[in-house]
């Protein structure tokens, strides 16, 4: 497959991405949802939507099943937009 076929290859299929995160001057992450889908992150490409969905769904799940096991979890910023991920088009 040349490396123009490859582009068009991710260009038809869907990205699941989450919104940014940024550390805060005080020391507090902040999560930017209001943030363009073009500055989302953590871009993992699936063939269909239906794909994608499955994995949001599941990583969800597995977020909610992690955090019912302590009363306080200590979450990185990106564990804590596990929840807020997001299926597009990945010609966006």
């Amino acid at each position: 497959m040349n490396r123009h076929t490859r582009w068009m290859v991710v260009l038809s299929g869907w990205l699941l991405v989450h919104p940014p995160v940024a550390r805060e001057k005080a020391g507090a992450y902040s999560v930017h949802t209001e943030a363009p889908i073009t500055e989302w992150k953590g871009a993992i490409s699936f063939d269909t939507a239906a794909e994608c969905e499955h994995e949001r769904d599941r990583r969800v799940t597995a977020f909610w099943a992690a955090t019912e096991k302590t009363t306080h979890p200590t979450l990185s910023p990106e564990q804590a937009t596990e929840t807020l991920w997001r299926c597009v088009p990945s010609g966006r």
